[in-house]
């Protein structure tokens, strides 16, 4: 390798690292690529802050869950997130019930674990929303992708 590939090839390096650091924001949530840039933001704002677009509530318990970042989740339902707020249509349960963006069941039954450690339930309602998941859902005219982990919730 050339000594101006190398410096090319770092100076990417170091560029990509700066920009998902500079686009990793509570005001841009989804511009959070890594466990470690979205741990670094959700560390200095309200467990809850986020924002709604398209169609989904952008917090930082709901970024974690699409990247899988469960300690950084972890961490926001013990500093008081709420674990019904976020996701598809506000509601971290319908997301955990669905097999976007994970595809993996026994992903998303890991994420219900701790969701429902932490209080998760269908029947109370997802903040912001003023109604349960359950009312989400007939709304929606959906049901979930993984109707075992969305019985969970309404027990």
């Amino acid at each position: 390798m050339t000594l101006s590939a190398l410096l090319l090839a770092t100076l990417s390096i170091l560029y990509t690292h700066a920009f998902d650091y500079r686009g990793c924001s509570v005001d841009d949530l989804q511009a959070c690529k890594t466990c470690s840039s979205l741990a670094m933001v959700v560390a200095k704002t309200e467990p809850d802050n986020g924002e709604y677009l398209h169609g989904a509530q952008w917090n930082g318990l709901y970024t974690a869950y699409v990247h899988d970042c469960y300690s950084v989740a972890e961490d926001l339902l013990k500093r008081g997130a709420n674990p019904n707020w976020g996701g598809s249509s506000a509601s971290m349960i319908l997301s955990v019930s669905n097999k976007w963006p994970h595809n993996n069941k026994i992903v998303n039954q890991k994420w219900s674990s701790l969701l429902i450690k932490y209080g998760a339930s269908a029947h109370k309602p997802v903040p912001g929303e003023n109604k349960p998941p359950q009312a989400i859902l007939r709304e929606l005219q959906t049901t979930p992708d993984y109707p075992d982990i969305w019985a969970q919730f309404l027990r």
